[in-house]
């Protein structure tokens, strides 16, 4: 794996008799556990070193070779993991820098202007991800159209980037106020009939010792 890569291990049906540590060494117990690992219990919170169903690490500035270590047994029930600067040449983010462009393909050809630091690594163990060292791009108005990320060395690496004009009333990328605007018009209809006859009771009527209902309209349509 690579520095800024995570790691999650799913020891929920083992952990009471075989509990798994990141280690610098394949040493018994909770000793030589790496820092800023995750235990985690079956709710997802971080118990610290000890026997989870869990566990999980993101090593953003650690790098060299470390261990996976049943700590009850030690020497038969371990493995390595292995993490990358990202600047190693080899093996690290720098082996496949990445490209905005306006066509497929490897190299460092068709490059997108307007977008900043095309092609950047973080430094070493230390490199700490920053706007000077990420790959960013602020769209505009003008740029509608079909682009691509891609690696500058791996051509499987890859996909596109689709970017719509902002459109008129009514379209999925409105971002006005104006009615048939999808994310600000707010449709009402109301429960009154529009059509037929709306009556109003307004007393009673005698006729032959039988009562009758007095109604009015108030509404033809």
């Amino acid at each position: 794996m690579c520095q800024g890569d995570d790691l999650t291990i799913d020891n929920s049906n083992y952990y009471s008799s075989h509990p798994l540590y990141i280690k610098t060494t394949n040493s018994s117990g909770t000793s030589d556990v790496v820092s800023g690992v995750e235990y985690n219990d079956s709710e997802g919170v971080d118990q610290g070193a000890s026997a989870q169903p869990y566990v999980y690490w993101a090593p953003i500035n650690a790098s060299g070779t470390f261990y996976y270590v049943c700590g009850s047994h030690p020497t038969t029930m371990y493995g390595q993991i292995v993490v990358y600067a990202r600047n190693d040449s080899t093996n690290g983010l720098s082996k496949a820098p990445c490209y905005i462009k306006t066509a497929a393909g490897t190299g460092t050809g068709n490059q997108k202007s307007g977008v900043e630091n095309q092609g950047a690594v973080t430094d070493g163990a230390g490199g700490v991800l920053s706007k000077d060292n990420t790959l960013r791009w602020y769209t505009s108005s003008g740029d509608a159209g079909t682009y691509y990320y891609a690696s500058s060395t791996d051509a499987s690496m890859g996909g596109q980037i689709i970017v719509h004009s902002i459109g008129g009333a009514g379209t999925s990328f409105d971002g006005t106020s104006q009615q048939e605007s999808p994310n600000k018009y707010i449709l009402c209809e109301t429960s009154r009939p529009s059509s037929g006859v709306i009556e109003e009771g307004v007393g009673e009527r005698r006729t032959s010792g039988l009562t009758y209902p007095r109604r009015t309209t108030i509404f033809a349509g």
